[in-house]
């Protein structure tokens, strides 16, 4: 029964990894789900923490999408 989370949890991963967030986080609600059903909390922590990076990974804008600043004083 461990398989199935487990199997999610990697899903996560590879989707996170990919940019498909929105599928990524259905996957990994899904994990923790079937995680919490067995009581395997440290593999709910692992999860997350696990995931964690790519989250702010996600975050952040494309290069070419940010816009250099200024120098101060200067428009």
């Amino acid at each position: 029964m461990v398989e199935l989370p487990a199997a999610l949890e990697d899903l996560a991963a590879v989707l996170a990894g990919h940019g498909q967030h929105e599928e990524a986080r259905a996957a990994l609600g899904e994990a923790v789900s079937l995680y919490d059903r067995l009581q395997a909390r440290w593999d709910i922590r692992r999860a997350g923490s696990r995931l964690r990076p790519l989250r702010h990974q996600a975050r952040r804008p494309p290069a070419g999408a940010r816009r250099a600043r200024s120098p101060a004083g200067r428009h």
